[in-house]
C-alpha cells in the first residue's frame, strides 16, 4: 500500500492505494483523487484550510514522502476526476464552466 496526500480547493484527504493493482504512479495519484471526490462529497476530509472548501479546476496529488517533488506530483483537471468517479453530470458542468471563463464570458 502506499499513501497520497490529494490537494483540492482548500482542503486535502490522505488516501491508501493498493500499488499491486496499478502498475504506474500516475494511475495510483489518479485514483486517489478520485477517491477523495467520493470522500468530499460524504464530507471526509483531513484538513481544510484559507477558505471556502470546493472542487476548484486542478487537484494534485503526491505519493507520501514525495510532497516536494514536482516529478512526482500528479495534476489532473478535477473534470476528469469527477467523470472517473461517476459523477457525469458535475464534470459536465465543471467543464461548461471551465470553457466560459477560459473564453471570457460571465457564468
Amino acid at each position: 500500500m502506499k499513501t497520497f496526500t490529494v490537494r483540492g480547493q482548500h482542503w486535502t484527504k490522505e488516501v491508501e492505494i493498493d500499488d499491486t493493482i496499478f502498475e504506474k504512479h500516475g494511475d495510483m495519484a489518479f485514483e486517489a483523487m478520485t477517491q477523495s471526490v467520493e470522500s468530499l462529497f460524504k464530507g471526509e476530509i483531513d484538513e481544510t484550510y484559507e477558505g471556502d472548501v470546493g472542487l476548484g479546476w486542478v487537484m494534485t496529488a503526491y505519493e507520501e514522502g514525495f510532497e516536494d517533488d514536482t516529478e512526482k506530483t500528479i495534476a489532473s483537471l478535477t473534470e476528469h476526476v469527477l467523470r472517473n468517479a461517476g459523477y457525469h453530470a458535475f464534470a459536465d458542468e465543471a467543464k461548461r464552466m471551465r470553457r466560459k471563463l477560459q473564453g471570457g464570458e460571465e457564468i
